[in-house]
């Protein structure tokens, strides 16, 4: 995932740098290659929100700059860091979005070894830590073993798990 991710960026820089050298950055040079990048990172699974985030931060980084007097991908990456930073300090607070629900649920989907069954884990011990109880139930029918693995994290932390058999 990490090795797209990188090409997109390489592929983004090099559009820049062919598209202006030694001249002043203007929103023309950027945006139909800046659209092109937010399209790659839709197409990789990158929320909506995270990449026009990213899109506009690399924008700002790079309009109204002289091409000649930096690196462009110094620029580029600059930019995304600073951006995935926000995105990945930026608080969220589960506690605030289920208040006031009747019976909150949260559904954890993602591709097989994408950590949900962990992350379910740690999220469940936020939301305790926090006064608020959790049910697990289990929905795979693929993965071998992920049910007893979410069944241990059920054990460890002494919740309930609601699981089927598999098929």
């Amino acid at each position: 995932m990490f090795n797209k991710f990188k090409n997109t960026v390489k592929d983004l820089s090099s559009e820049v740098k062919e598209k202006v050298t030694e001249k002043e950055i203007d929103e023309s040079d950027v945006d139909p290659i800046l659209e092109k990048f937010r399209l790659k990172l839709l197409e990789n699974n990158v929320s909506y929100e995270a990449a026009e985030g990213i899109e506009e931060a690399v924008k700002k980084g790079l309009v109204g700059e002289n091409a000649g007097r930096f690196s462009v991908e110094d620029r580029v990456e600059k930019a995304i860091r600073g951006e995935l930073e926000k995105i990945v300090n930026d608080e969220y607070n589960f506690i605030d979005k289920i208040e006031g629900l009747k019976t909150p649920s949260v559904f954890f989907i993602g591709f097989n070894g994408s950590g949900k069954t962990t992350s379910l884990a740690k999220i469940s011990k936020v939301l305790e830590d926090q006064g608020t109880d959790s049910v697990f139930g289990a929905g795979d029918t693929f993965r071998a073993a992920s049910m007893e693995q979410l069944e241990e994290h059920g054990e460890a932390l002494d919740k309930k798990v609601v699981r089927h058999e598999y098929e």
